[in-house]
C-alpha cells in the first residue's frame, strides 16, 4: 500500500518533465503550425484617396478597420500555405448615396496571391460605409500593406 504511494509520488516528480515535453510536441503535431504563422495588415493614409465625395479618408478608414480581423484572417490563411508572403494590394471601389460598396475590383498588387485579393473584396463588398453627407458616389483607392510578423 504505502510502497506503491511513494513510488506513483515518485514518478510523478520524476517523470513530470517527460509527460510535459511530449504533449508539448504533440501540441506541435496536431496543430501543424496554426496561430503560430501571424501577418500584419497596415493601410497607408497618405495614399488614400477619396474622390468626388464629402467623406473624409478618416471616415473611410474607420468603416474599413471595423473589419481589419477578417482583412488579416484573409492573409494569415494564405501565409499557412506560404510564409514568406508580403506586398501591396490597392483595392478600388465606390461608394453609393446609401453607404453601399459598388464594382469593388483590384486596382493593383504587387501580393502575388489572387486568392487574399478575392477574400478582402468580399470584406470590402460587405462592408458598410457611411452615407455621404451630399449625396453623391464615391471613389475609394485603398492600399493595404502585408507582412509577415516576426
Amino acid at each position: 500500500g504505502s510502497c506503491g504511494v511513494a513510488s506513483a509520488g515518485s514518478a510523478g516528480v520524476g517523470g513530470g518533465a517527460r509527460i510535459g515535453k511530449r504533449v508539448g510536441k504533440l501540441g506541435k503535431k496536431t496543430t501543424k503550425g496554426a496561430g503560430r504563422i501571424r501577418g500584419k495588415v497596415r493601410n497607408l493614409s497618405s495614399r488614400t484617396k477619396v474622390s468626388s465625395c464629402s467623406l473624409s479618408k478618416g471616415q473611410v478608414r474607420a468603416a474599413v478597420d471595423r473589419n481589419q480581423g477578417r482583412v488579416v484572417g484573409c492573409y494569415e490563411k494564405a501565409l499557412l500555405k506560404s510564409a514568406a508572403l508580403s506586398g501591396k494590394l490597392t483595392i478600388e471601389w465606390r461608394i453609393t448615396p446609401k453607404g453601399k460598396v459598388r464594382g469593388a475590383k483590384v486596382k493593383s498588387s504587387s501580393l502575388g496571391d489572387p486568392a487574399v485579393a478575392e477574400c478582402v473584396l468580399r470584406v470590402i463588398r460587405k462592408t458598410r460605409f457611411p452615407a455621404p453627407p451630399d449625396g453623391g458616389e464615391c471613389v475609394i483607392a485603398y492600399p493595404f500593406i502585408f507582412s509577415p510578423s516576426q
